[in-house]
């Protein structure tokens, strides 16, 4: 979100420094001189810089962000990406060659992961395998309600998994079944209060053991279903 400096921090100004990715793994930056002007006050000279938000490592999430040293950069300057997100920030030279902070926004963009080596050289057909899951539906409501997308499976030969049948009532439980196979009780126990030590008993660690790439995704990103108060065993 943008945020105009030295002003009402809730306040979101028109964006002045436009980012856009360029290859796989660099962005290329654009500043809107026009747009920039409206924020300058006491000088017609500016210098913005750029610094990465860096991924806490693991077990220390609740630590504070942290951010790289912040790095000048001119209209139409490459960069490499060092994280998914990158912030920017503009600064004004008042008297005596005082800056003063005018301009700061946060831009998000997705790197490239690098391909692990696969084991497929036997196999003369290589299948992608997507699996999706939708909470409190049931198999015979999904047929009722959403008919052209249960026809487009049916048309693709999607697997149904009719016989399936909830073992618990929250969605993590279920889906902890589905994926490893196991109650949520004995999954607890065999993690021992850390997600590393059971990481293997995960489907996708099967798939990954023979050469895929595995993403896990949810639509909902305000509620990660491996990290709330009651799995607090699992890590993200």
């Amino acid at each position: 979100m943008l945020k105009l400096a030295n002003n009402n921090r809730n306040t979101c100004g028109r964006r002045a420094v436009f980012i856009n990715k360029f290859g796989s793994n660099k962005i290329k930056v654009l500043i809107k001189n026009r747009y920039m002007k409206r924020y300058l006050r006491k000088s017609a000279q500016f210098d913005c810089c750029y610094q990465f938000l860096m991924t806490p490592s693991i077990g220390s999430e609740h630590k504070a962000v942290r951010y790289t040293e912040c790095v000048k950069f001119q209209d139409g300057s490459i960069i490499e990406l060092q994280s998914d997100y990158i912030k920017v920030k503009c600064y004004e030279y008042e008297k005596l060659n005082k800056s003063r902070e005018i301009y700061d926004d946060v831009y998000a963009f997705t790197r490239r992961i690098n391909m692990v080596k696969t084991n497929f050289n036997n196999c003369s057909n290589r299948f992608n395998v997507l699996m999706i899951g939708m909470d409190s539906l049931s198999v015979s409501k999904m047929q009722q309600t959403m008919t052209k997308t249960v026809k487009f499976f049916k048309e693709n030969f999607w697997l149904s998994y009719r016989a399936y049948h909830k073992v618990d009532d929250n969605t993590f439980q279920n889906l902890i079944a589905l994926l490893t196979g196991m109650r949520f009780e004995t999954l607890h126990q065999k993690c021992s209060k850390k997600m590393d030590d059971c990481k293997d008993l995960f489907i996708w660690n099967k798939f990954k053991d023979i050469g895929y790439v595995t993403a896990y995704v949810r639509n909902i990103g305000d509620f990660p279903i491996f990290k709330t108060q009651t799995t607090s065993c699992i890590r993200n």
